[in-house]
């Protein structure tokens, strides 16, 4: 559970720069699902984000416009971060190989909820 909220919190730290995913603006990927993992040394601070949004690239590890790894404080942090570029996460799978645990958290493109209705009265149900 530790190592969960670590992978979250590291996700969210740092906001303040553009990110990138192999070289790819976070702003310009146009996926829909994101896969993120979440990698550091445990009792540290230190928590880096890998995300994989279905391109070939073998880094996949969220850097800054400088092409320094992003570094979040724990998995709350990389959560919050994510949900201010607008992803919400919609699962976490667990798997223990070779007696250590990997989560996989998956995170959605958040839908607009903009109304487009083109009346300024609320529309009621018929009745009847």
């Amino acid at each position: 559970m530790n190592k969960l909220i670590l992978l979250i919190a590291t996700l969210f730290c740092t906001i303040s720069y553009s990110q990138k995913i192999s070289d790819t603006p976070l702003s310009e990927i146009t996926a829909t699902y994101l896969e993120v993992t979440v990698s550091g040394t445990p009792l540290s601070n230190k928590h880096y984000a890998n995300i994989d949004y279905g391109q070939k690239a073998n880094n996949k590890q969220l850097k800054n416009d400088d092409g320094t790894p992003m570094i979040f404080n724990s998995v709350i942090d990389v959560m919050n971060y994510l949900d201010s570029k607008e992803y919400e996460l919609i699962h976490i799978n667990s798997n223990v190989v070779d007696g250590f645990t990997r989560t996989n958290y998956f995170f959605r493109k958040k839908k607009s909820t903009a109304c487009t209705c083109t009346s300024s009265t609320p529309m009621m149900p018929a009745l009847g």
